[in-house]
């Protein structure tokens, strides 16, 4: 009897410590698990702060003027560094990097927009976990100069062509009188003034009618939309008048 009872004791000792075995390791695999998802979950919340970022990043570049400085397109948010910050109203935190055509990051104060040939956005939920995205910039392209062309119809039959310059917005008029063979001689240049100011602007430009030979042209920002009018006589001597257009 007490060589039986000494092996039930031994049996339930080896059980209890199979039983703790089993315990433990289920123990660690469920924290193991608990950890990967945390992980998962962060990550993938890293990885949504860093495309929000890219594409908060590819509008703000798409809005602003090409000429601008980087530091003073994303002045809003400020920078840590070189990298912008995201906008305070992300869920996460993120930074974005500008790179330029050799893949270097640019300085903000030091480069502009134009400059700008990729993008790489830093995701970060925690303090332990990133996410990058990086995406082209697309070029636009943008032609350096708009022109319109048109008759003024008087007694001297006036050809003219206006030329902008579609970043500055500077407007230079030339005209032809009496056709083909005849010189093509400047008049009623820059009627907005020399200089301008940095945007992306268009302009129309035709003739009034009649026997005057007054002229017109129209000059938009294509930005802002704003629109402003001025007329000049077939003599290309003087503009006169200046309206703002309302729409």
């Amino acid at each position: 009897m007490k060589n039986k009872s000494g092996s039930g004791l031994v049996f339930a000792v080896v059980l209890l410590f199979v039983i703790l075995g089993m315990v433990i390791t289920l123990s660690s695999l469920t924290l193991l698990e608990t950890k990967m998802s945390q992980k998962t979950k962060s990550s993938v919340g890293s990885f949504y702060s860093a495309e929000s970022g890219v594409e908060w990043a590819l509008n703000q570049i798409a809005s602003k003027t090409e000429t601008a400085s980087i530091a003073t397109a994303f002045s809003s948010t400020g920078f840590d560094g070189k990298a912008a910050k995201c906008p305070s109203g992300f869920a996460n935190s993120c930074s974005v990097y500008f790179l330029g055509g050799d893949g270097n990051v640019l300085d903000p104060a030091a480069n502009t927009i134009a400059e700008i040939k990729a993008v790489r956005s830093v995701g970060t939920q925690g303090d332990e976990t990133q996410r990058a995205i990086e995406a082209a910039v697309a070029t636009t392209n943008e032609p350096p100069f708009d022109v319109s062309c048109f008759h003024a119809y008087d007694s001297s039959h006036y050809q003219c062509c206006c030329q902008l310059n579609t970043t500055t917005g500077e407007v230079k008029c030339s005209g032809q009188i009496n056709g083909a063979g005849s010189p093509w001689l400047p008049f009623a240049n820059n009627p907005w003034g020399a200089s301008g100011t940095s945007g992306r602007y268009r302009i129309s430009c035709w003739d009034r009618g009649g026997t005057e030979g007054w002229f017109f042209c129209c000059r938009t920002n294509a930005e802002t939309g704003d629109t402003s009018c001025k007329a000049s006589d077939s003599s290309g001597h003087a503009w006169v008048g200046d309206g703002t257009v309302v729409f």
